[in-house]
């Protein structure tokens, strides 16, 4: 009896083959709360190089169509980046780490057939120290630029550690040509300057590395005013004037030890009641406050602005939908009166209290918050994660109905 003859693959229709692709070229683990995966460029170039040599017809259809490709990048061949910039990248991760499995390929086909890089691995140059957009890490040349990576949705950069003497800053000229831009992820950068950031940036996340001294977070641009996510890293104290982001953020995740939240308000009287201990007392630490009448009314002007800052949030808030607090800052989060964007007064009572933290202000705890559920219910939801779990706190502004929907799934 003759036996059934083998499927034949080559045959397959464009259309087909196109969803094979897709399939062989997608990430290997689903997509993260912020970050997409990808595949390691070790992977890509071998997987690209098997389907090349099927057929002719594959070889041809994946040189004509080739899918969108979710590359991780810890190493990178500077011959081969002109070739990578003519692929559909849609998410780059480039991160220390990320693709330690090098090997070699075959070398018998030309470089045409192949439609890629040159068969044998060359030795890997590092490309966290070299992209363009990150100074201080390293190299004073970069050597290769993100500009012609224009079909570019998703982008995670991680900085080498820097040093004291050399810390590494973002520089978002690096991202301004990338006009699709949509999600944007830095790591372990000591500052970021972010004036050119593309327009259809729709998340953004900023991770510190524990060597910064400053407090306050970086200066949005004007044109940013559609962000869905804002997530900000620190592993001390930050600094944060709300009214920067409420009307251009739609949820804010807040991960640090410690955090000061400056709210704007009017009353000057106020704003010098608060700040009085820190002007006229012994600012000898740990013995800031030298008159205990003058400590009392900055703490309850302390009080007075947290309940103001529930209490105006729904109202004052165009965009801002919820507010996640996680860590420490969790636990005990502090207000500071300030005139309408007072970035500088953050800095001024950072620079009176920097050694020796943020403790000794007054700070309302995520359990606190969830307290005053009854006096703010029809206008904020809260929900804390008590101490025995990972500590966060959450605050939904709830618009438009009397009673808060279910909480949001947690990431």
């Amino acid at each position: 009896m003759e036996e059934p003859h083998a499927p034949d693959y080559s045959h397959l229709p464009t259309d087909a083959l196109l969803v094979v692709f897709a399939a062989l070229f997608s990430p290997v683990s689903p997509s993260s709360y912020f970050a997409q995966e990808g595949l390691p460029l070790s992977t890509f170039i071998a997987r690209w190089h098997a389907v090349g040599r099927v057929c002719k017809t594959w070889r041809e259809a994946l040189l004509a169509h080739p899918p969108p490709l979710y590359l991780e990048i810890s190493t990178l061949p500077e011959d081969w980046i002109p070739w990578l910039a003519t692929l559909p990248v849609r998410v780059l991760r480039i991160e220390e780490g990320l693709d330690a499995r090098w090997s070699s390929l075959p070398n018998e086909e030309d470089e045409g057939q192949r439609g890629g890089p040159p068969g044998g691995m060359p030795g890997p140059l590092p490309s966290l120290q070299l992209v363009a957009g990150l100074e201080g890490a390293g190299r004073p040349a970069p050597f290769w630029s993100l500009a012609p990576f224009s079909g570019l949705q998703s982008l995670h950069l991680q900085a080498p550690v820097s040093s004291p003497m050399e810390p590494a800053v973002f520089d978002s000229a690096a991202v301004r040509d990338l006009q699709l831009l949509q999600q944007l992820s830095l790591g372990r950068f000591a500052d970021f300057q972010l004036e050119h950031l593309p327009s259809s940036l729709r998340r953004l996340r900023l991770a510190y590395d524990g060597q910064t001294r400053t407090l306050s977070m970086a200066c949005l641009p004007d044109h940013i005013t559609n962000l869905d996510l804002l997530q900000l890293e620190k592993p001390g104290a930050l600094g944060l004037c709300i009214d920067d982001c409420w009307s251009r953020v739609a949820q804010l995740d807040v991960r640090c030890r410690e955090l000061l939240i400056g709210v704007p308000v009017q009353d000057r009287q106020l704003i010098a009641t608060f700040e009085r201990p820190y002007r006229e007392g012994n600012f000898v630490p740990p013995h800031i406050w030298g008159d205990e009448e003058a400590d009392d009314n900055s703490k309850q002007a302390a009080e007075m602005t947290a309940n103001h800052f529930l209490a105006t949030l729904p109202c004052c808030s165009s965009r801002l939908e919820r507010l996640r607090l996680e860590g420490a800052a969790a636990a005990s989060t502090k207000f500071m009166p300030v005139l309408p964007h007072g970035r500088a007064s953050l800095q001024w009572l950072w620079s009176v209290v920097r050694l020796q933290g943020l403790h000794n202000l007054y700070g309302l705890s995520g359990h606190e918050m969830q307290a005053r559920q009854q006096l703010f219910g029809d206008r904020l939801s809260f929900r804390y994660v008590p101490e025995h779990r990972p500590q966060a706190c959450a605050i939904q502004i709830v618009r438009g109905r009397l009673h808060p929907g279910p909480e949001p799934a947690e990431p």
